[in-house]
């Protein structure tokens, strides 16, 4: 049985691993958040363009989104070019990185071969953040990268919007 000194020490001791419980635990998620927090050069460039040049059916279509969320917007055919900016705010351009970190946009979601893609025009997607470049495909031959591939075209879609 403890006396009155040792339990006063154990419930000293019980007391200060419990703090250090909290430290750890608030410090952790600290951690986390930062990783997940959208890095200052955080950029994005998309761009499609759907058939042929010489084609009646002709199109270009890309966004620029810039770090501080300016996206701006090119449109084109031969009908004319349209060229608009749109501010997106922080707390849109804060949850749009969010999804594609948890989504897996900065996983290693390349082939090697790479998958085929389409026959005329193309689509681009990439990345700039934490001083590195990022380039998305369209398509995987593994099951669990298209599956991240997916998810990551539709935040991405989400936001540039279409043509």
């Amino acid at each position: 049985m403890l006396g009155v000194n040792g339990r006063s020490r154990f419930l000293q001791a019980l007391r200060v691993v419990g703090a250090l419980g909290v430290i750890v635990a608030i410090a952790g998620c600290s951690m986390i958040s930062r990783r997940h927090q959208r890095p200052d050069d955080f950029a994005v460039k998309y761009a499609k363009s759907t058939g042929v040049i010489s084609s009646p059916n002709w199109s270009r279509y890309a966004v620029d989104i810039d770090a501080k969320g300016k996206k701006t917007i090119q449109s084109g055919s031969h009908n004319g070019d349209v060229n608009k900016t749109v501010q997106l705010s922080p707390a849109e351009y804060d949850s749009f990185y969010a999804a594609l970190r948890s989504d897996g946009a900065f996983d290693d979601l390349s082939d090697n071969p790479p998958c085929p893609g389409p026959t005329t025009g193309y689509e681009d997607l990439s990345f700039f953040a934490n001083g590195n470049y990022v380039s998305i495909p369209l398509c995987s031959t593994s099951k669990k990268k298209q599956k991240k591939i997916d998810k990551v075209w539709q935040d991405v879609r989400a936001v540039v919007g279409e043509p």
